[in-house]
């Protein structure tokens, strides 16, 4: 992924403060992302954290794989589908991933053969302590463009 600049004048700072603030008013955030370029966001899923996903040995939120398939699969490029399925420490396409405060973090989006599932890893552990996420919480999943590349949000309910 090529690194995301950004010109940190008043009024994005200001944006920056509001994506915080806004945080605790329904949609807020997302029309903060929105002004702040995010393109083509939609709701990809909704999915209750298993233990599997809260252990931070596993370090992964898996990802419903219908789901993905129909809400982020269509909307990537062909080299981006080619990355997903690449195997090792370098596979994978990095993806900017925001939470409700408007904090960014890195994540990898994988396919993975032997489970079949789609996975966000990398800073999962981080971002799910971060926010204090428990078990059998439901955690709402959105997907979006931003500057050309895939982004996702999470958003607790």
């Amino acid at each position: 992924m090529g690194e995301i600049t950004c010109t940190l004048d008043n009024s994005n700072l200001m944006l920056l403060a509001e994506c915080a603030c806004d945080a605790s008013k329904d949609g807020g955030y997302f029309n903060t992302l929105k002004r702040l370029g995010a393109r083509k966001m939609s709701h990809v899923c909704e999915k209750t954290l298993t233990n599997t996903d809260r252990d931070r040995h596993q370090n992964k939120l898996s990802l419903p794989k219908d789901f993905m398939e129909k809400h982020v699969i269509p909307f990537l490029t062909d080299d981006e589908r080619k990355r997903i399925t690449e195997k090792g420490k370098g596979g994978g396409l990095p993806v900017v991933a925001y939470d409700e405060a408007g904090r960014t973090w890195d994540l990898v989006f994988k396919f993975w053969d032997s489970s079949e599932n789609y996975v966000l890893i990398k800073e999962w552990k981080n971002i799910m302590e971060a926010n204090n996420w428990k078990h059998n919480l439901s955690l709402c999943t959105f997907r979006f463009g931003w500057n050309g590349e895939l982004c996702f949000a999470f958003r607790s309910e």
